[in-house]
């Protein structure tokens, strides 16, 4: 990679453009690459190549229909999106591309353990000091060479008030003078010798249930993808064993470095020395079979939309309530409501929760937040527009169930070994929604 660069998902502003050492072209052919790359975006999505700012048509557009991957005639360029951000870089070698996808997927990832879940655009432009520093170590050459979050953390100090103070009257560096404990250990992503008071692991199994639910309510369509995040706070060296009751729902695994892979494939036993800190141990997919048998399962709890439109107005009504009576209660509830192109004016009132009207967007937004078991939440939708009776709109719900894993994934048991003491380990278990659509 020979330039690294955040552009604004809105405007294509570069907040940052990084120049790697050895880069075969100057900052002007960089900022080039980042001008075409832009220019190419507004092409494919088919907006106004001179207006600046993306149009509401972008709304209606779909991330996907740009490549990650765009072969311009002086450079490749790669790009991943983080609304309202894009990360990118450039090439004029030949790069194996998952490499590049991946090594800017972990960039993201590094911003938000540093800056915060809310990556916004004056996020990056005040931090962007910081950045350039984080660059400057997680490659060497423009190839990637330190990316483990724990140990840039011993490096660069995440910022702070005092921190951003101290940088504004330029006293003192955020890059520590010595390297990290980690540099004289022979295992890279953790410290030398860590100490702890009480030594603990928390692990936690979060699924994101993907859904289409057709007009007969039937599940057309369903994907189950997970993750396992790990929190380790465990003196000295520990060696880490993770059995799970049921490793025959697992395909597509992607793992930590510090995960014995020959290990997993024979045994399916997910064995590592962890890293000190918050770390995503594994990402993984369940297996379609798995998936299509959560059809057989209770979704524990429904949601009702009724249309009726005419020439000149239209009426909205969504019911939403748990179902059966020992199911997990859903909390986090939100209802992403499109109103017609043509609407004018629009009264909604609901029984629970707030609604937010996005003219800019044509949508609305019920956030119900938990339901609740003894009655069903209610919404109705008084809207004047014209010429609606063609539209079939389409519902987006998100939600988190606490305490449950729709696919059934449990873990085991998980032992520690190559230590003397005896820590405290605990295994947390959380669905979300991920694409859930309900169709009318």
């Amino acid at each position: 990679m020979e330039s690294v660069f955040i552009l604004s998902g809105e405007t294509g502003e570069a907040l940052v453009e990084h120049q790697c050492a050895g880069s075969r072209h100057g900052a002007s052919a960089g900022a080039s690459c980042v001008e075409n790359l832009w220019q190419e975006i507004l092409r494919t999505e088919g907006l106004s190549l001179g207006g600046g700012a993306k149009s509401e048509t972008y709304q209606n557009k779909t991330k996907e229909e740009v490549p990650t991957v765009i072969a311009l005639p002086q450079c490749y360029v790669f790009h991943v999106r983080s609304d309202p951000l894009i990360f990118g870089c450039s090439t004029q070698r030949e790069v194996p591309p998952l490499k590049a996808l991946e090594f800017l997927s972990h960039l993201v990832d590094v911003c938000v353990e540093y800056f915060g879940q809310e990556l916004t655009e004056d996020e990056i432009k005040d931090n962007a000091c910081t950045i350039y520093q984080l660059l400057d170590e997680m490659l060497d050459g423009g190839v990637p060479f330190l990316t483990e979050t724990n140990i840039l953390k011993e490096m660069i100090a995440p910022p702070r008030l005092l921190t951003r103070m101290a940088n504004a009257l330029r006293i003192g560096s955020q890059v520590s003078e010595t390297l990290p404990d980690s540099a004289a250990s022979n295992i890279p992503w953790r410290r030398s010798n860590p100490r702890y008071a009480n030594n603990e692991i928390y692990v936690d199994m979060i699924e994101e249930l993907d859904v289409t639910i057709d007009q007969s309510g039937m599940l057309s369509n369903i994907g189950i993808y997970g993750q396992v995040m790990a929190n380790c706070k465990l003196s000295g060296v520990p060696d880490l064993q993770i059995k799970f009751k049921n490793p025959q729902l697992l395909e597509e695994c992607r793992f930590h470095p510090s995960v014995r892979y020959l290990k997993y494939a024979s045994e399916r036993i997910v064995s590592f020395v962890p890293p000190d800190g918050g770390f995503k141990l594994m990402s993984y997919k369940i297996n379609s079979q798995a998936a299509r048998s959560v059809q057989k399962t209770i979704i524990p709890f429904y949601v009702k939309p009724q249309i009726t439109y005419t020439k000149e107005s239209g009426r909205i009504s969504i019911m939403a309530g748990i179902k059966g009576e020992n199911g997990k209660i859903p909390e986090q509830v939100s209802i992403k409501i499109p109103l017609p192109s043509t609407t004018t004016t629009c009264d909604i009132s609901s029984t629970v929760g707030s609604v937010e009207v996005k003219k800019g967007t044509g949508t609305a937004i019920w956030r119900i937040g938990k339901l609740k078991r003894d009655r069903p939440a209610c919404l109705n939708a008084t809207i004047a527009c014209t010429n609606a009776t063609s539209e079939s709109p389409t519902f987006e719900v998100s939600f988190q169930l606490q305490g449950q894993a729709l696919s059934g994934l449990e873990v085991d048991s998980m032992e520690v070994s190559n230590v003397k003491y005896k820590p405290y380990k605990g295994v947390r278990y959380i669905t979300r929604s991920g694409f859930f659509q309900i169709r009318t």
